[in-house]
């Protein structure tokens, strides 16, 4: 026996690797060993090579003790299995085993038999345990079925080895552990697929099976084997058959939906140029903005560095003026000290010098503080304005980087723009100086005022706002220009592919009009279209005569067909398909009508033919079935009468030719003999108008052979052979 070889697929499937029977029939210890799931038995007949396998499968599996003969006739049961072979034993104990392996894994499926011979009855405990028979004693880890004298294992001591749980005495129980675990299906519908593989173990063990394929009923026996399919399965089989149309109605939705994007694509990318251009010419005037805007922040600058140097002038003339205003002072209080002005006179004169002094010492100090806060708001305006140059160049800068992007996008160059927009700021250090606000305070630091020239920078200011408001008023306008040019263009590239697209159709149309001229030429000139309509003149058709004529008459665009003089044809349109779908049909009425006059002859004499086949195929199946027909009795014979008719009781020998029995039968016919009945008894009655026949007189002539010799006994006669050869 050779060594077992591992499986070459599907390694985690259970697979039949030993088998054996201990003490159940004429075996007494013996086992089996199958390589790669497979094994041969060899003998002489008798010498149990079918009882071996009756014993073991597919019992083993579906613990169906009915159903252990491979013949399907049942005479194989375990009782006449166990009371064979006992030699005596009065209750005998047997196993039947296999084993299973997988890799690192072993499964045993076992039957213990116990058949008590006074009760006359034989008992099944089945189990499955992970234990090897033979593997050693019960106690070094195997499972010993036969002790060492050569008793076969106790039910209890079984139980001792595997538990409790393991061993069963219910066949459905089995059945359901085998196909769980063994088969690993689950379920109403693993429970289906089991008992059909069951069913076709029980049909391919059968001993004649290699004798009914043979035969050709190959069909006939997977029909038996196999289980029919579950409700469930045909149900989700339909659903998926009904699952394509609608996958198929889908992708072509799909396909439809593509379409349409790509041709969304197209116009679209057309759209995102036209986009990309509008981009482009909109940063190339915000560039222009931005360039104008950094020289009127120049300007600017400039015309802020001006009022200040005014601002410092005006300041240091304040300054003198506070300077001799406090020398004035210097010399009041001197002149007063003199004793030549202490006269009232010249005090009076002098408060009066004084006071005009301060006054005009005080309006040079309020000229000074005006002009002060105009400086200062001048400086806020002037705040304001670079204020807006910063927003106008950011807002530049960000469409410059979104142009770049977008041209970068379309694959477009970007060489035309500038590299980059930003404001120049020069922030010059505030200059504080000493200066006496009020006659009566203290000298304060304050910037130094330029009332005059903020004036004059307000008004320049306004001035640039107004012109940056026009010059923003004329960009726009600019870009409006641009769009409606651009939309002139589209609009004038969109007419050229309507005229393009025209002249391709108008081509098409002129190419399907020559063709359709060509086709009716071919059709007009075919041999079987003359054969099917006759000799017609198409030439002379209205609406099929141009075409035969001139090929090129559906070409160019429709109007007024011309002869050769230059003057229309009446009645004809060039270019017109008018008349054309009829012509064929009015051509072919005439051959329609004969054909269908010919089909409702044909019909008739089909439906006749068809009748008589009928008949036929009656007289032909009484003629198969061997159905004889009962034959006319003659008019004398009284209805009714007793006795099996001899037509019913005789048949023809196999030496007479098929003319032979016709004869026979016709010379029985009119002799009134095949009409004859006969009785149970023999006997014969002529009180019923049967004719007698006598035997023949010696004198007369003899027949050469008696009817015996082309008549004999029918089998399926009511009446026995021997009554009728008698007759």
């Amino acid at each position: 026996m050779s060594q077992p070889r591992p499986p070459r697929r599907f390694d985690e499937r259970w697979r039949l690797s030993r088998a054996g029977i201990v003490n159940v029939w004429h075996y007494l210890d013996n086992e089996f060993d199958l390589s790669g799931g497979r094994m041969i038995l060899r003998g002489t007949n008798g010498s149990g090579k079918s009882r071996a396998l009756e014993m073991l499968l597919p019992f083993l599996l579906d613990a169906d003790r009915r159903r252990m003969d491979a013949t399907g006739a049942a005479r194989v049961s375990l009782d006449e299995l166990m009371r064979t072979g006992a030699q005596g034993q009065a209750n005998r104990i047997g196993y039947l085993w296999v084993e299973l392996a997988r890799p690192g894994e072993y499964l045993t499926v076992g039957a213990l038999i116990r058949h008590s011979q006074s009760a006359s009855s034989t008992k099944v405990w089945y189990f499955t345990t992970p234990l090897r028979v033979g593997g050693g004693s019960a106690g070094g880890g195997g499972l010993a079925l036969m002790s060492g004298a050569r008793e076969p294992l106790s039910r209890d001591a079984l139980t001792e080895l595997i538990g409790a749980e393991r061993i069963t005495d219910s066949p459905n129980v089995h059945k359901e552990r085998i196909r769980t675990e063994v088969f690993g299906l689950g379920g109403e519908a693993g429970r289906d697929r089991y008992d059909g593989l069951l069913q076709l173990l029980h049909t391919l063990r059968a001993p004649d099976v290699g004798n009914r394929i043979d035969e050709g009923r190959l069909p006939q026996i997977l029909l038996e084997s196999l289980p029919p399919l579950h409700e469930e399965a045909l149900a989700r089989a339909g659903e998926q058959l009904d699952g394509l149309t609608e996958t198929r109605a889908a992708q072509e939705r799909l396909e439809h939906s593509a379409r349409q994007v790509a041709t969304f694509l197209a116009v679209y990318q057309r759209y995102s140029a036209e986009t990309l251009r509008s981009v482009a010419r909109d940063t190339v005037g915000a560039a222009e903005a931005v360039t104008e805007a950094e020289g009127t922040a120049s300007r600017r600058a400039a015309e802020l560095a001006g009022l200040e140097a005014e601002s410092s002038r005006l300041e240091a003339q304040a300054q003198q003026l506070a300077e001799e205003l406090g020398e004035i002072d210097d010399v009041l209080k001197a002149i007063e000290s003199r004793e030549i002005f202490k006269t009232a006179d010249d005090l009076v004169q002098r408060d009066r010098a004084e006071a005009a002094l301060a006054a005009a010492a005080d309006q040079a100090l309020a000229g000074a503080e005006r002009e002060r806060a105009n400086h200062a708001r001048t400086v806020q305006d002037a705040g304001r304005a670079l204020d807006e140059l910063r927003q106008t160049a950011g807002d530049a800068a960000a469409v410059l980087s979104v142009a770049r992007e977008c041209l970068h996008e379309a694959g477009l160059p970007a060489g035309g723009l500038p590299a980059e927009i930003r404001t120049t700021e020069q922030d010059p250090t505030p200059a504080w100086v000493l200066l006496r606000i009020s006659r009566h305070s203290d000298p304060e630091p304050v910037i130094r005022p330029a009332a005059a020239a903020a004036g004059g920078a307000g008004e320049r200011l306004t001035l640039a706002e107004r012109r940056l408001a026009e010059g923003r008023r004329l960009a726009e306008s600019q870009q409006q220009v641009l769009r409606v040019e651009a939309d002139a263009e589209h609009l004038r590239g969109a007419a050229d592919d309507d005229a393009q697209a025209a002249d391709e159709l108008a081509a098409e149309r002129d190419a399907a009009g020559v063709a359709l001229a060509q086709a009716w030429r071919t059709w007009a000139e075919d041999g079987e279209t003359r054969e099917l309509l006759g000799e017609l003149d198409w030439a002379a058709h209205p609406a099929v005569g141009p075409l035969i004529l001139d090929a090129g008459t559906l070409t160019g665009e429709p109007g007024a067909l011309t002869g050769g003089d230059g003057r229309p044809v009446a009645g004809v349109q060039h270019g017109s398909l008018a008349g054309l779908d009829e012509a064929a049909g009015e051509a072919a009425r005439p051959p329609r009508a004969a054909i269908e006059t010919e089909r409702a002859s044909l019909g008739l004499a089909d439906r006749s033919a068809g009748e008589r086949e009928a008949a036929l195929r009656a007289e032909r199946a009484d003629l198969s079935a061997e159905r004889d027909p009962k034959p006319a009795d003659p008019p004398w014979l009284a209805p009714g009468r007793l006795g099996e008719p001899l037509w019913r009781c005789v048949d023809f020998t196999d030496q007479l030719t098929g003319e032979d029995r016709a004869g026979l039968e016709g010379a029985l016919l009119a002799a009134g003999l095949l009409s004859a009945v006969i009785q149970s008894d023999g006997t014969l009655r002529a009180a019923n108008g049967e004719l007698l026949l006598s035997p023949a007189s010696v004198a007369g002539p003899q027949p050469s052979r008696p009817l015996s010799v082309a008549l004999r006994p029918d089998l399926a006669a009511r009446l026995p052979a021997e009554t009728i050869a008698t007759v």
